[in-house]
């Protein structure tokens, strides 16, 4: 079981770039009260809700953490998360949301060989 904390370390990246986290909380199925109790517990199942709801709502992998989000250190960290998907569908959504982060970096250009 996890404490409130680490609930709300995974939302301070959200909160610093003026997310709602209300809106955030409720899309990850968690009591915004429960978040704010001293005494809450939470589950691995909770915290997982909790990083979906993030990576939509920010479209972020990193779940803004990252100030820059298309560092190049965080590349094997990305397709390292790729790989370890559970289907294919998952594999190639985190590979295209990749792949579209590269494209954003100006003067790269990607090619396939």
């Amino acid at each position: 079981m996890l404490t409130r904390h680490f609930i709300q370390g995974f939302l301070e990246g959200a909160r610093r770039r003026g997310y709602d986290i209300a809106s955030i909380l409720k899309e990850a199925g968690l009591d915004p009260i429960a978040v704010e109790n001293p005494n809450a517990q939470f589950n691995g199942q909770q915290l997982q809700c909790l990083f979906d709801a993030l990576m939509r709502q920010l479209d972020d992998l990193f779940l803004g953490f990252v100030k820059e989000r298309h560092k190049p250190v965080l590349n094997l960290a990305t397709l390292k998360m790729a790989m370890d998907t559970d289907t294919l569908h998952n594999q190639l959504l985190v590979l295209f949301q990749y792949h579209e982060s590269m494209l954003l970096i100006p003067g790269l250009h990607l090619m396939l060989i």
